[in-house]
């Protein structure tokens, strides 16, 4: 098998160290295993495993690669339906004159916006039926943007990491409701190792057909309704945290990452590697999607 290189540009201690427990079980394991911090650094005709989307001019030559941003809000959205997950309902439009007919289609005075490039809730916005604002033509994206019904239940949100087959371990984040004042600010206390949601058989499914459009080391935003029912809001494919995380609860997250490596390689590393946009990321073209929510909820 080809030499297995995370390419990881954390410069955190405790990362480092979790990096070289994930190399010397694999070498253990009687595999080929290193990791480096540039992608020059990294051996050529090797397997890279990326944490963070890097410029892929820079990628030695015969490498086959996971980890790019290989898949748009929207085209990760329909991935996760498809593999069976409920996720919450949602649509894409084609110019900001077709967003009004949702409130009434949702029959909801309020709509969440997520752009393709927001992150840690930046760019994220309430829309409300009577005072919504145009968005900038410069920064929308049709194919990538998304709106989607906003739940009514807990304003937590559970973060689950994923690789291949293995459900890695679930973060308990006190996140703002969208209708604080304050949510783009942060949290409401820090967060905790949580459960992972009763999502078994679909976050299997997710997390080993992300590997078919040239993701690895992933992550599922789970919230809770009403009634306790599980809500996939958000995939990440790229830059997930590790800083905070490996260094607060080292042994689940990383015991956690090292068995779905074991569990990919013991199966022939299967993956479509790719430094780009794979070619299979058309088929993922649905404008709309979820499972049915309560038409008369609103989060309070």
């Amino acid at each position: 098998m080809q030499s297995i290189n995370f390419i990881d540009i954390s410069k955190t201690k405790q990362v480092h160290s979790g990096l070289d427990f994930l190399c010397e079980s694999l070498r253990a394991d009687g595999h080929k295993a290193n990791w480096y911090g540039t992608l020059q650094q990294a051996e050529p005709d090797s397997i890279l495993l990326l944490h963070d989307p890097l410029n892929e001019k820079n990628i030695p030559d015969g490498c086959r690669v996971l980890g790019q941003r290989c898949l748009n809000r929207r085209e990760r959205l329909v991935l996760a339906e498809r593999c069976g997950l409920p996720v919450a309902t949602w649509c894409a439009v084609d110019t900001a004159d077709d967003i009004s007919p949702f409130f009434e289609r949702w029959n909801v005075d309020n709509i969440l916006y997520k752009p393709d490039w927001s992150y840690s809730r930046k760019g994220v916005q309430r829309l409300g039926r009577q005072d919504w604002q145009p968005f900038n033509p410069e920064r929308f994206n049709p194919d990538g943007d998304v709106f989607m019904h906003i739940l009514n239940g807990s304003p937590d949100t559970h973060k689950v990491d994923l690789f291949y087959d293995k459900a890695i371990a679930c973060r308990h984040m006190y996140t703002r409701s969208v209708f604080d004042n304050k949510f783009h600010r942060g949290f409401r206390q820090p967060c905790d190792l949580g459960t992972i949601p009763p999502l078994a058989e679909g976050l299997k499914k997710l997390g080993m057909a992300l590997m078919q459009y040239g993701e690895g080391f992933s992550g599922v935003d789970v919230m809770y309704d009403e009634h306790h029912n599980p809500w996939v809001i958000e995939l990440n494919t790229s830059s997930l945290g590790r800083e905070g995380i490996w260094i607060r609860w080292p042994r689940p997250y990383l015991d956690g990452y090292l068995a779905g490596l074991r569990n990919w390689i013991g199966d022939g590393c299967p993956a479509q590697f790719c430094n780009g946009i794979p070619a299979n990321a058309a088929q993922l073209n649905d404008r709309s999607g979820g499972h049915s929510l309560n038409a008369t909820s609103t989060v309070s």
